[in-house]
């Protein structure tokens, strides 16, 4: 019920009128509230681009939504469907119950992802998700600092401070990452690689979304340890 008042708050802030389906969608796509979870502070737009300029400055998880809907499979794959594919972000990241295709909220967003979708057919996207996952040797730091504020820090505010995150529930960068690799017995480095690869699919990366090869290379990530873990 909650995701469907936030759709009627959307709507309210645009005004009287009668708004356009696709206009109530490219609101939601920007809006933790798509979520009715009291805990999520995400919204697609966290982790996904549709097109807009400022995409290029940031290092995202999740493809582009630009051409979306006429792929023929999402998630490198493993979502066969669209609705799927919203039902894995849904669910392993925002903290909800997979999407009624019916409901206001879901026809507003796909009415939305149509609009920033022209080209029919699409080609898939891939997305390598790392199997195993290994330490990464640790790159130039001054290199890792840029990756950090383009990948990191619209969530997890300034390195080591925690200053300017997104919420008091998200991690402070890489200081709660330190006490599990003590309890592991696991270097530092290999802790924090298995959340940026991995992300919540091993109990240790909360909600964070994976990233792939094809978001961040392993030289981006070097770089960024060289960052956060610098040599003694």
């Amino acid at each position: 019920m909650k995701r469907w008042l936030a759709v009627g708050a959307v709507v309210a802030s645009m005004g009287c009128a009668p708004t356009p389906a696709a206009e109530v969608g490219r609101a939601l796509f920007a809006d933790p509230r798509l979520s009715s979870s009291a805990f999520n502070t995400v919204s697609c737009a966290t982790c996904h681009d549709d097109g807009s300029s400022d995409a290029v400055e940031r290092i995202l998880a999740g493809h582009t939504l630009t051409d979306s809907v006429f792929r023929p499979s999402w998630w490198g794959g493993a979502a066969p469907s669209l609705q799927a594919a919203v039902d894995n972000c849904l669910v392993f990241f925002m903290r909800e119950e997979r999407i009624d295709a019916t409901a206001p909220a879901s026809r507003a967003l796909y009415e939305y992802l149509l609009s920033i979708s022209p080209t029919r057919p699409a080609p898939p996207l891939p997305m390598t998700v790392v199997e195993n996952v290994a330490d990464v040797p640790r790159g130039d730091p001054r290199r890792g600092e840029r990756v950090y504020q383009a990948a990191c820090a619209d969530c997890h505010g300034d390195a080591f401070t925690g200053a300017g995150r997104m919420s008091a529930l998200v991690s402070v960068v890489p200081d709660d990452s330190v006490g599990f690799a003590e309890q592991s017995g696991f270097p530092l480095t290999t802790v924090i690689v298995e959340k940026v690869r991995h992300g919540p699919f091993f109990g240790i990366g909360g909600t964070m979304p994976p990233f792939s090869v094809e978001s961040l290379s392993d030289d981006d990530l070097g770089a960024l340890l060289g960052y956060l873990v610098p040599l003694q």
